[in-house]
């Protein structure tokens, strides 16, 4: 089956603080643009606050990852677990990690990437002492590719017992990007993102269409 909607992305990592509304358009199943605006003001923070409320969504904080659910008017519940790579100057979001399910209930981890990678080599993820793990490319739009694969019990239990992690792909110009990924709080993160999923059943927590 192909994942081949788009989902906005927004996560906490450090001090990086990407526009919750993103979340709201992540949940619903909708796309945003490549370029968020993260903003460390308190007027935004305020903002922010104000489109949980207004969209029924919360946010909880796992140390580097970060859980948004949203409640739906249909009484569905919607979950993701992200983390989130920033540029230097934190004005672009270079690469997202998450955790979600598909509409027939299935854990998957997700890697979105910028556009323009060698989609036959797919993303490579690799998480202490634990083989590189190969996620396919599932789609590519004008400005994302996304790689999707389940989360086995093997990639959940690396990245839970590792240090860090690292993501790499291979851009269409055959170079190599490779990012790392704190795994601190992932497992926290997890722990309570089944909690949330698996309190509401399978048929109101996907996020993955």
């Amino acid at each position: 089956m192909r994942l081949a909607s788009k989902i906005a992305l927004l996560a906490v990592s450090g001090c990086v603080l990407v526009s919750v509304a993103a979340a709201a358009a992540f949940l619903a199943g909708h796309g945003v643009g490549a370029r968020e605006k993260l903003a460390m003001d308190k007027a935004l923070r305020a903002r922010e606050q104000n489109t949980l409320t207004a969209t029924n969504t919360t946010r909880r904080s796992f140390e580097d990852w970060s859980l948004i659910c949203r409640d739906f008017a249909e009484s569905a519940r919607r979950c993701v677990l992200f983390f989130a790579v920033a540029s230097a100057d934190m004005n672009q979001l270079l690469l997202t990690v998450s955790v979600a399910r598909t509409p027939r209930g299935v854990p998957v981890f997700i890697v979105d990437t910028p556009a323009g990678v060698a989609v036959g080599r797919g993303v490579t993820v690799a998480a202490g002492e634990v083989g590189p793990q190969r996620l396919p490319i599932q789609a590519c739009g004008q400005q994302r590719c996304r790689a999707v694969a389940e989360l086995s019990p093997s990639l959940r239990s690396a990245l839970e017992a590792a240090e860090s992690a690292s993501v790499t792909y291979v851009k269409d110009t055959n170079q190599e990007s490779t990012y790392n990924v704190s795994t601190r709080g992932f497992r926290d993160g997890i722990v309570a993102w089944l909690a949330e999923t698996e309190a509401h059943g399978v048929s109101s927590t996907a996020a993955v269409n």
